[in-house]
Parts: C-alpha cells; sequence; structure tokens
C-alpha cells in the first residue's frame, strides 16, 4: 500500500462516514402504506388538535394514501387494517400539552395503545409533527410481526429511543410483559450526528494519546519517524506493514478501541455498516497520527475495525437485551454502562441538549379493547 492508495484510502473512509445516513431503520421515505387506513379524530371539538395536523399536510398522504379525519371518534372500531389516532389538551405537570393516544392492531389481532404528550411551547408544532410521524411509521411497519419485539426494534435501531421501565401482567400462563415506557429525545440532524460521531472518536484517540506517552519507555521502541511533515510523507510512502506486538495489544486493545468507535457511531443512530466505517476511520487516525512516529500496522486495521465492530454489536445487543428483561434499577444501569459507555454518554448528551417526551406503550386485553369501545359489541 503506497502513498497515494493510503491518501486514496483515507480519503474514501471519510467520504463514505459523511454519506452514511443515521437514525432508525424505518422504511424508505415516501414509501406508500397502502395497506392501512390512518383516522384521526379530535377528543374535544373545541380544540381541534388532529383536524389542523391533517389540513397542515404534517402527516404523509403520499405514504399513507388512506389518511382521513372523521372529526369525533364515535362507534369507529379497530380492525387489522387501521390505525386511529386522536389529540387532546391536558394539563402535564401544570403545564399544557397535547395528548396523543393511537390504537391498531397487526395481522395477529394483537392491539396496542400508544400514549404520549407534546408540551405546548416554542417548538411544540415541531415536535409534534416528527412524533407523529416517527410513531405512526413504526407502527406501521410493525403490523405484520410482533409488536412487542418491534418496540424494541426501535431501541436498537435508534439512539435517541431508551426504556425507563417495564410493566407486568399475570395471568394463567404466568407472568407476561403488558407494556413499557420510553424516553424519546428528539432526532438530532444527520450532520450533527456525523460530527458528534467524528468528534467522539477523535476525543477517543486524544485520550488513547495521553495513556500512549505514559507508556513512552515501552512504546518508543517502535519509533521509527520523526513527528514532522517531511516523517509523515515517509510514513505514508513506505505503506502499511504487519507488526509484532504482543497478543494483549492488538487482540485486546486494538479491539477494545474498536468496539469504543464503533457504539460512538451506533449510539448516534448509524447501523451496523456505518458504525464499522467510524470504526475504520478511527483506526486510521489512530494508525497515521495517534501514532505519528510508528508504521502503520495493517493487522491493526483488521483488529480494531473488524474486531472492535463485532465485539460492539454484541455489546450493544447484550445492552439492550438487559434493558428489554430486568426491572429498571442501579444494577441493570451499572451493567448497561459497563457494556455500552458510549451509549449511556450519548444518551445523557441527548437529554441535556434536546427535547423529549415520554411514549408510553401498552399492549391490550380483549377486555381493555372492548371497555375502550375499539372492538364491535356482540
Amino acid at each position: 500500500m503506497k502513498n497515494k492508495s493510503i491518501y486514496s484510502f483515507i480519503a474514501v473512509l471519510f467520504v463514505l462516514c459523511g454519506l452514511l445516513p443515521a437514525g432508525g431503520s424505518h422504511a424508505a421515505e415516501g414509501a406508500p402504506y397502502e395497506d392501512v387506513t390512518v383516522r384521526l379524530y379530535d377528543a374535544d371539538e373545541a380544540s381541534p388538535v388532529m383536524k389542523n395536523i391533517f389540513m397542515t399536510g404534517v402527516l404523509d398522504h403520499a405514504a399513507f394514501p388512506f389518511l382521513r379525519y372523521i372529526g369525533r371518534r364515535g362507534d369507529v372500531t379497530l380492525d387489522e387494517e387501521s390505525i386511529i389516532i386522536g389529540g387532546m389538551p391536558v394539563m402535564n405537570g401544570g403545564q399544557s400539552a397535547t395528548r396523543f393516544v393511537l390504537y391498531s392492531m397487526n395481522k395477529k389481532s394483537e392491539a396496542v395503545k400508544i400514549e404520549w404528550d407534546i408540551p405546548n411551547k416554542g417548538r411544540s408544532d415541531r415536535l409534534n409533527g416528527e412524533s407523529l410521524r416517527s410513531i405512526l411509521t413504526t407502527t406501521a411497519e410493525a403490523r405484520n410481526g410482533d409488536y412487542a419485539e418491534s418496540v424494541f426494534n426501535v431501541c436498537r435501531n435508534s439512539g435517541n429511543v431508551s426504556l425507563i421501565d417495564v410493566s407486568y401482567r399475570d395471568d394463567e400462563a404466568g407472568s407476561a410483559i403488558s407494556g413499557y415506557s420510553m424516553r424519546v429525545d428528539t432526532v438530532l440532524s444527520p450532520r450533527h450526528r456525523f460530527w458528534r460521531a467524528l468528534g467522539g472518536i477523535t476525543l477517543l484517540n486524544a485520550v488513547g494519546e495521553i495513556d500512549y506517552f505514559l507508556k513512552i519507555d515501552t512504546n518508543s521502541r517502535d519509533w521509527k519517524y520523526p513527528m514532522t511533515w517531511e516523517g509523515m510523507k515517509k510514513k505514508m510512502s513506505d505503506g502499511a506493514e504487519l507488526d509484532a506486538n504482543d497478543f494483549m495489544t492488538n487482540a485486546v486493545g486494538h479491539v477494545y478501541a474498536g468496539n469504543l468507535y464503533y457504539t460512538m457511531a451506533r449510539s448516534n443512530g448509524y447501523g451496523f455498516w456505518g458504525s464499522t466505517v467510524f470504526a475504520f476511520v478511527g483506526s486510521v487516525m489512530w494508525e497515521t497520527v495517534g501514532e505519528w512516529k510508528e508504521t502503520v500496522s495493517a493487522n491493526d486495521f483488521v483488529y480494531t475495525a473488524i474486531g472492535g465492530a463485532l465485539l460492539g454489536e454484541a455489546l450493544t445487543q447484550t445492552s439492550i437485551y438487559i434493558e428489554r428483561n430486568f426491572r429498571r434499577g442501579f444494577f441493570r444501569d451499572a451493567a448497561v454502562f459497563v457494556l455500552n459507555p458510549m451509549r449511556v454518554l450519548n444518551r445523557y448528551i441527548d437529554r441535556r441538549i434536546s427535547d423529549s417526551y415520554t411514549v408510553n406503550v401498552t399492549f391490550m386485553s380483549p377486555a381493555q379493547m372492548a371497555a375502550e369501545n375499539l372492538v364491535k359489541h356482540r
């Protein structure tokens, strides 16, 4: 790998990072849900929340061609081809807000009720639209599968959703999950997430550089080039070689560093392949700039990027599994932090810089559906 090929390789990686999409894995934008009828209603005719949303086109009529405003809900029943969404003014913590309620039934005749409140303040119109589009699209996609699993698909694929609590219901078959509470932080722009992921990886390398010079006696044995631009040009011209570092450095240290690069991008909304590209970028940064005086190591690219991606995805899925199956508490939160600190860190930052709302998901029993007049009386 000579001078031009190394520069080209680095340039391609950075271009790919800029082009990769961040965010949840919903259906392609504009893809129609022709088999779904969406009915909007207002609980209070004096406050026509959903009528205003329908008239302003916040919801995508192209994606949902059978989007209808029905006024009051009346005797509208729920079936496998319909999603019903209502809006009403409420007071939440002493502050006026709009409460949205969504009902849906999937192909297995499993019904779900989703409720969330958006405070009436400066950016409420934007939050109303974003929350409705996101939850409606997610619900429509989930109709062919299992609602309980789909809720966790949202958590797994979106860096801005986190579980708050899980509720259980005891019946003759035993204990079963009856619903979830989730915190949703407003989705930051793809540009913001790109720079935050790249900046986070740069910061990780800066911290690694401090550790590198604390172990200068060991690391200086591999120094070959002066820390000058001439030294960098010579390093790039010489290309990459296989290094002979010990097993702990290559197979443990580099893999764990790659895992941090990977999960930094993963927790910013990137998928497996996009996060893997960021892990490569982190490795390129370290091999070229972090270890300025050393020869670029070809095997470190493999350990850091590929090994880091595999470990990072495993830890990401494990942390999500723990959130899914254990009640919230100190030990659960501590375990999630140990397994995936980048996910916890980015969620903490999101909560400080973005608006948020809580979504309550309830898996409805036939009795609950009848009580809310969602099924035909026989």
